[in-house]
């Protein structure tokens, strides 16, 4: 029989690991799902529901759920809620010998609930079972109209609009085409949700675009050009090309989508404007945002991005000052070792010899800690331009060391990307290995590592300087940073 375990992936909830049958605390009420899951009979298959903080399924501040019952291949699930709706997702458990840094596969992600659902999921395989990607879905019961619309758009990006990497969709450019069939399916099922939820899957989906790309483009522009300007002219038609009616944002705080996207809109207009990121103008700007709760998440979300400068520490401790709300100062407080002098603590990693070492050995010397893992084109364009630069430029001064700590969970994948020259130098640099918890390893779920590269720079004595800021990702900037710290410690 098929191990299927239903990992739900549950907005604002803060424990990894509990089962379904287990009661919460402030428990309100439950949703009920019923799964038939027609994959291969070897997968181990969870539901991924998420606090929406965080990216990703794997991130240690979701909670899972496994099924009260299981007959054949139907699986039960009664489901204590603290809030009134959230995010669950359905993923799949990879196996060992294919895994990088992550466990899961996500087969349906995203999809907004709401309390008193009692939904029948079917999933299907009819192209090719072990592409979770491409599963099928039927849906019935109460609130399965939230879960229909989902699906239907999720057909709409893969199939009516067409793209490989984003790069050429007609839906991320705004298109009015591909905005009228998201319409449309918004339009067809609404006599079946909620308003609010309406709303909120609204913001899901027409404020899902990463700007990633338009940061990129934004930076590679020359400063007095042509195309620089045009940019500018029009960067808020690009970018905030959608109006949104007063009465309906009220709901966009609860999109797992929009305040994300919003964020990322926010920086890319200071790469637009000042030919960088100015993290300082992003703060200054969401402190003008006159929803509370939208104003702290927006906060939160700031300060686990982390893309900080030499103020971020000052503004931290606003922050701090500002947010009122319980669960989102337990978030802030979580990462206060990011924003204050704080000493980075004993963690054990594993060498290129398979002996165990403690980061706190490394105390007597200034250490750059740079976290990658396999494949990462940020990691490999960081290495290149900045750490084989800094490490060259210091090679000889024993003071200084580089310590890479790659986060794939196979050890031979770890020792190909060395090999390759990609991500470190076998030589000029401690390579170390996060082993088999991977992204779940105390260190990155201490820190509340985002994403890689992450880069991190140590004094003498063993306390954190700075954490993953904009400094640390200029050759120059990280070259007078640990120029100024050698300078220091040795008393000059």
């Amino acid at each position: 029989m098929k191990n299927l375990i239903l990992m739900v992936c549950l907005s604002l909830l803060f424990i990894w690991g509990v089962n379904g049958q287990t009661q919460l605390q402030n428990s309100i009420g439950y949703i009920n799902l019923q799964v038939n899951y027609k994959g291969p009979v070897t997968d181990t298959i969870i539901v991924v529901m998420q606090n929406v903080l965080y990216p990703g399924l794997d991130n240690l501040h979701h909670r899972s759920i496994k099924a009260d019952r299981i007959s054949g291949q139907q699986f039960f699930f009664r489901i204590p809620v603290e809030d009134s709706s959230g995010y669950l997702s359905i993923a799949k458990i990879l196996p060992e010998k294919i895994r990088k840094s992550y466990d899961l596969k996500g087969i349906f992600t995203d999809c907004l609930w709401e309390i008193g659902d009692d939904v029948k999921i079917g999933i299907y395989f009819p192209f090719h079972e072990r592409r979770p990607e491409w599963a099928e879905f039927s849906f019935e019961g109460k609130g399965s109209a939230k879960y229909q619309v989902k699906n239907e758009l999720k057909n709409l990006y893969l199939r009516d609009v067409p793209y490989a990497d984003m790069k050429d969709s007609i839906f991320r450019n705004g298109d009015s085409l591909a905005l009228e069939k998201v319409s449309h399916i918004f339009q067809k099922f609404s006599p079946k949700i909620s308003y609010k939820s309406l709303q909120i899957m609204k913001a899901d989906n027409l404020y899902k675009r990463d700007h990633g790309g338009s940061v990129s483009v934004f930076s590679g522009a020359v400063k007095d050009s042509v195309q620089r300007k045009m940019l500018v002219q029009n960067f808020d038609s690009i970018v905030f090309n959608i109006n949104i009616p007063r009465q309906d944002k009220k709901y966009y705080k609860y999109s797992i989508k929009y305040p994300r996207y919003y964020l990322n809109a926010l920086f890319a207009q200071t790469v637009a404007y000042y030919g960088k990121k100015r993290p300082s103008l992003v703060f200054r700007k969401i402190l003008k945002e006159s929803d509370q709760e939208l104003k702290e998440k927006l906060l939160v979300m700031f300060f686990l991005r982390n893309d900080g400068d030499d103020s971020t520490t000052v503004h931290y401790k606003n922050a701090l000052q500002i947010i009122k709300s319980k669960k989102y100062r337990i978030a802030l407080e979580e990462i206060r070792a990011k924003y204050e002098y704080a000493a980075l603590g004993n963690y054990i990693f594993e060498d290129i010899k398979g002996n165990s070492v403690n980061l706190a050995s490394y105390k007597g010397k200034v250490v750059l800690i740079d976290l990658w893992f396999t494949g990462c084109g940020g990691c490999a364009y960081f290495y290149e331009h900045t750490v084989s630069k800094v490490e060259e430029y210091f090679k000889d001064n024993r003071d200084f060391k580089v310590v890479s700590i790659c986060v794939d969970k196979r050890t031979m994948l770890w020792k190909e990307g060395i090999a390759s020259g990609l991500y470190t130098s076998e030589k000029g640099a401690d390579n170390l290995h996060i082993g088999k918890l991977g992204v779940r390893h105390p260190f990155i779920s201490d820190f509340n590592i985002p994403g890689m590269p992450c880069a991190i720079l140590i004094n003498k004595q063993g306390y954190i300087e700075q954490f993953n800021t904009t400094l640390l990702y200029s050759e120059s900037s990280l070259k007078n940073e640990v120029t100024q710290l050698l300078k220091k410690q040795l008393g000059l």
